[in-house]
């Protein structure tokens, strides 16, 4: 994920949880899955990305991404709140 941010192919990175199956096996959340699901694929549309796991807390930014957007947040939240600043 490093790598990505150092190499200035990319602002943000997000880490993946669930390409290899085991997250989804593991988590017996139902709901939970479908929510997950739900909101990437809403993301994916509005912001024509190819995200794979919005939820994730595992996050690179990059210097310049950090200097430039507000963070409005106080808790975990403030992955989410900047995603759509590193989409657009």
């Amino acid at each position: 994920m490093i790598s990505l941010i150092r190499s200035g192919e990319a602002d943000m990175v997000i880490g993946d949880r669930l390409s290899s199956g085991a997250y989804g096996r593991e988590n017996k959340r139902g709901g939970h899955n479908f929510g997950n699901k739900l909101v990437r694929n809403l993301i994916n549309l509005l912001f024509k990305s190819a995200l794979h796991d919005i939820m994730s807390g595992y996050r690179v930014f990059g210097r310049n991404f950090v200097k430039n957007i507000p963070v409005l947040s106080r808790g975990f939240e403030v992955e989410n709140r900047n995603d759509p600043a590193g989409l657009g």
